[in-house]
């Protein structure tokens, strides 16, 4: 067999294997049981729990401004990959570069990418006030 249909199938046996691992891992999150040992083995309860307390209404995200984050961030990303692969393969000046040492390069700046674009969407989703719910963001000794 020539050398790279065995390349080949070894990278499809590999693919296979991790897809067959992360199957049986999710089918197995569903039969474990919990940490917590079985009721038998626990103290009883003296009084009730509590109920939840409520989420103030200045605590909801709202969604919209959330989705305009991530919108944000996929853009950032995207276009600086498309940017950066650009300049990477098709600018003149780095066409005698040697061509693992511009993936190298991708790669990291595809990693400096995704920081930046959490950034972009950090900053705009939106903030929990901690005046409008009542609470003190310094309270007071």
């Amino acid at each position: 067999m020539e050398e790279r249909t065995i390349r080949l199938i070894v990278v499809l046996a590999l693919f296979a294997f991790s897809l067959v691992r992360m199957w049986r891992k999710a089918r197995s999150g569903q039969r474990r049981s919990p940490a917590t040992p079985p009721a038998a083995q626990l103290p009883a309860r003296t009084a009730p729990a509590p109920p939840p307390s409520p989420v103030p209404d200045a605590w909801l995200d709202p969604g919209g401004s959330s989705r305009l984050a991530m919108l944000a961030a996929g853009a950032v990303w995207i276009g600086g990959n498309v940017a950066m692969w650009l300049a990477l393969f098709e600018l003149p000046a780095l066409a005698d570069t040697p061509v693992n040492w511009r993936l190298a390069a991708g790669v990291i700046g595809n990693l400096l990418l995704l920081w930046l674009a959490r950034a972009v969407a950090a900053r705009l989703r939106p903030r929990r006030n901690p005046q409008m719910s009542g609470g003190n963001p310094f309270p007071d000794s």
